[in-house]
């Protein structure tokens, strides 16, 4: 067993000689000194595994005549092994000349360490044939002891400091290097292997040295080191291939792909292939027969020949039934029309074998649905999935049992739980008569409370699955980027982070597009995000994520402008919420109040979603319909806020930098901190918040101290230089507050409350208007799974799990402050907060963590993203740089200071 593992850890390290040296025959010149260390690391590897390897060594000691000479083979090719990757490491990172002369000095030490073991070994009296347990048993003959000591202190000590090296290297890699950095943690990881050889070789001689039997351990020792072997030799070739892993991923999840769809479309091929069995194409080559792509465009071109000659036998009765079935919201446009064709299908085939003759098709077209069909049916190989599935769908087989039923001149009465439909009676016999289990003319209507940015994200995703929306709002909404009355705290900052940016460009595509066109800012993080945490401000490294900058008003009007732009939408203003109508079953309408007619009225709707914001009555609505109460949690730090608008001075350069400022829970009792950030317009939008009165923070004077306070000047001194275009406006949050209607037991089904109205958390960390985002994406989703009619819990869990991230950050940080009213925290909680400061001093100058760390704040990565062991790792070793305690501004940007235009 030990010579099979020891030769394949040989022959792995010849193939990377091998493929390093012909990388070596290709190189520039400037490169060659790269590639030269890897070549004598792998070429001294593989001869000491070979030396290493019973079977070799022991014959080779026997065709030499000198006892044990393979174990100073292993001695000698380790040192040098060790030799050329500290050479390999040194002139990956260092400049040509430090390499050069750094270089000398190392090969000096290790030539003259083997020059020491050679002596030793040839000063040693002559013993007998050890391959097997040379540790312990030439531990105490004389000199050889000596030899082995002197060779595992040096390959042990240089294997830890190679794999520090590698470490160190890792956390200074640039962002845009990831696989470099892989492959070096990678190298460290399998480092560690020879490193436990090494310890546990000389225990076993300390422990023989001292009369101890460890003859096992000194036996067993090297075996470890070749458990390292394939770790070490990826890292080393991993910056080479690795970036291809992805395109290598993509090539096998496609041929997955196709290797499923091939199959799923093997019912629809055996069903047609009767047509024309003369149709079905025999593969030419072993790539045609072997490649699931070749296979699978075969069959969608044998499946549509099939499907052109049977379009004469179409009947023209099964459309007309199945356009009964457009006003069912549970049946998305792709299914009806796969159900359509492959009832179209099934009716051609009993036609064609009856013996019916084939109609002109040069004009028809199969698909004559108009608005959405080229959508749902853009992809061909989808459309024929889709249909195959349909074959056996109950659906189908009802259509086909109706259309049968009207060729005999049946006039019959459609099952509603079969096919829904919209439609008036046909012209004709019995005409005149209504049939009343058939509704007639009925549409689906969706109701939104709320006008916010919740509420008009609500309506856009509801106009996918009903004929109509309202929106009830309590104000007037303004006709632009205005502050609306019911929104008091829309005049501090509001910042739209990456994760809520891409799931709003996801809703609406090109909406940040828009906001950036109308004035907002495009911030860089950490390149354009200068913030103090208690442990020092942030260093500017490479950009990683962004944050999408300007005012709440702005963000509104652009949502705004492209939702109501859908004429089925419909705004009651100026209205208030009074409750809801149904039962504890179902929610089936809402109750409303007009302000200026004090009239009520009451809407009737397929879905109900409340996004009426913080005073939300949900809860009570609830309740007077006979569900139980909601529980709620509620974790309040006391916190007022300021905030006023400044003219940034001429002399701000264009992509300002974001500044804010976080409190210390460690040295204060209440939040204190404050955030400037660019805004549309050339403004500066400055937000403050504290634990004090709130009216001294809203005085001029009063806001002006507050801001000087802070634990650095520099917002105090850039707002000194700016030019204030409001007086401070001041708001109390009362508090993180979390209305948990997913636990509510049981849940009424056509309702969902969102935003807002189920959970309000501390706005200072920026992500109120991504979550609110993020939860119309779990409405989105849920609708498409579930429909309207069922399951509408299901979609509230999903909704509240994308509050779960901010709730957690922001309530975490605030109940470490005294003066927070919340429950006690155990020591699990104190025992994050140790990890999160140390995770946060670590941000500040190692690029990894920082991009983790943000990743996270910015809701682009879940938490778990922190505990990945390159970022825990980061964390443990601290920042590695010196602290900076002042603002990393460029000499431009603090010009605004120093040089203030008049």
């Amino acid at each position: 067993m030990k010579d099979a593992v020891f030769l394949a850890c040989s022959l792995g390290s010849w193939v990377l000689f091998g493929y390093k040296y012909r990388a070596l025959l290709h190189a520039p010149p400037e490169r060659k000194r790269l590639i030269l260390p890897v070549l004598g690391s792998s070429s001294t590897a593989a001869l000491g595994f070979l030396c290493i390897t019973p079977v070799v060594g022991v014959n080779l000691d026997r065709l030499v005549g000198i006892p044990n000479l393979s174990v100073l083979g292993v001695a000698v090719f380790s040192v040098m092994l060790v030799c050329a990757l500290r050479v390999m490491i040194l002139n990956w990172r260092h400049p040509l000349e430090r390499a050069r002369r750094t270089t000398r000095w190392t090969v000096f030490f290790y030539g003259l360490v083997i020059a020491i073991m050679i002596t030793l070994f040839a000063l040693a009296p002559a013993t007998e044939e050890h391959h097997h347990d040379f540790v312990p048993v030439l531990a105490t003959v004389d000199y050889l002891g000596e030899f082995l000591v002197l060779f595992l202190c040096v390959y042990t000590g240089s294997m830890i400091n190679i794999a520090y090296l590698c470490l160190r290297w890792a956390s200074d890699t640039p962002a845009n290097q990831p696989w470099l950095r892989r492959g070096l943690r990678l190298i460290s990881v399998g480092i560690l292997f020879p490193i436990a050889y090494g310890v546990v070789s000389l225990t076993a001689i300390v422990g023989t040295w001292f009369g101890a039997d460890l003859y096992y351990w000194g036996v067993m020792a090297p075996d470890i080191t070749g458990a390292g072997v394939p770790l070490s030799l990826v890292g080393l070739t991993i910056a080479m291939w690795g970036p291809r892993l992805p395109a290598a991923r993509h090539w096998v999840v496609q041929r997955k792909a196709d290797l499923m769809d091939y199959w799923q479309l093997r019912p629809l091929w055996r069903t047609l292939k009767p047509v024309d069995p003369a149709m079905v194409h025999a593969p030419g080559s072993l790539r045609e027969r072997f490649s699931p792509g070749s296979r699978l465009f075969f069959r969608i071109i044998e499946i549509n020949d099939w499907l052109h000659q049977l379009r004469g036998y179409h009947d023209p009765r099964v459309a007309e039934i199945l356009a009964r079935r457009g006003g069912d919201p549970d049946l998305a446009i792709g299914d009806m029309l796969a159900a359509r064709e492959a009832a179209h299908i099934k009716a051609a085939l009993v036609a064609r074998t009856h013996g019916k003759a084939a109609a002109d098709t040069a004009a028809s077209d199969q698909y004559d649905t108009p608005g959405e069909t080229s959508h749902a049916f853009a992809s061909e190989r989808a459309r024929l999935v889709l249909t195959a599935r349909a074959l056996t769908s109950p659906l189908v087989d009802d259509v086909l049992r109706n259309s049968t039923e009207r060729g005999a001149g049946q006039e019959r009465r459609m099952s509603r739980s079969v096919l829904s439909t919209g439609c008036q009676p046909a012209q004709g016999a019995g005409a005149h008569r209504k049939d009343a289990d058939m509704p007639t003319g009925r549409t689906t209507h969706g109701l939104v409370l709320g006008g916010g940015l919740a509420g008009m994200l609500a309506a856009l995703v509801l106009t996918r699955h009903v004929d109509a929306v309202t929106i009830v709002e309590r104000d007037r909404l303004p006709d632009g980027p205005g502050d609306r009355k019911g929104v008091p705290h829309a005049r501090h900052v509001h910042l739209l982070v990456a994760g809520g940016a891409r799931a709003l460009d996801e809703l609406l595509p090109g909406t940040t597009d828009t906001l950036i066109a109308s004035g907002a800012h495009r911030l860089g993080v950490p390149n354009q995000f200068v913030a103090s945490t208690p442990q020092g401000w942030t260093r500017r490294f490479d950009e990683t994520h962004y944050i999408i900058s300007c005012s709440r008003g702005l963000v509104d009007w652009v949502v705004r402008e492209q939702v109501l732009r859908d004429e089925r939408i419909e705004v009651v203003q100026a209205a208030d919420v009074i409750g809801l109508s149904g039962d504890p079953e179902r929610i089936t309408g809402g109750r409303l109040r007009h302000r200026e007619t004090a009239t009520t009225r009451h809407i009737d709707a397929d879905f109900v979603v409340d996004a009426t914001g913080y005073n939300s009555g949900a809860a009570r609505w609830l309740t007077e319909l006979g569900l139980p109460a909601v529980s709620e949690d509620r974790i309040d730090p006391g916190i007022f806020y300021a905030s006023r608008i400044y003219r940034a001075p001429a002399d701000a350069p264009q992509g300002f930098p974001l500044i804010a400022i976080y409190s210390d829970p460690r040295s204060t009792s209440g939040l204190r901190g404050g955030v400037l950030t660019p805004i549309e317009d050339g403004r500066w939008l400055v937000t403050v918040a504290g634990v004090q009165d709130g009216t001294s923070m809203t005085g001029e004077r009063g806001f002006t101290e507050f801001v000087r306070n802070l634990r650095h000047p520099i917002i105090a001194d850039l707002i000194g230089a700016a030019q204030p275009l409001t007086r401070p406006y001041g708001f109390r949050l009362p508090g993180n507050h979390r209305r948990n209607y997913e636990r509510l037991t049981p849940w009424p089904d056509g309702f969902v409350v969102l935003g807002d109205a189920t959970c309000v958390f501390n706005p200072v960390y920026g992500q109120g208007m991504s979550v609110v985002a993020r939860g119309a994406l779990a409405l989105r989703d849920g609708l498409r799974q579930y429909g309207l009619r069922h399951d509408a819990s299901r979609i509230q869990h999903a909704i509240a799990r994308t509050t779960d991230t901010a709730w957690n950050l922001a309530t975490a940080q605030d109940l470490r402050y005294p003066t927070t009213q919340g429950p006690r925290r155990g020591r699990t909680a104190k025992l994050q907060d140790l990890f999160m400061d140390r995770l946060t001093s670590a941000a500040t100058g190692r690029p990894h963590v920082t991009a983790a760390w943000l990743g996270v704040l910015t809701l682009s990565a879940p938490p778990r993203r922190l505990m990945a062991p390159g970022v825990v790792l980061g964390a443990i070793r601290g920042p590695g740089r010196p602290r900076l305690n002042d603002p990393p501004l460029t000499a431009q940007e603090l010009r605004v200071i120093t040089n203030p235009s008049t």
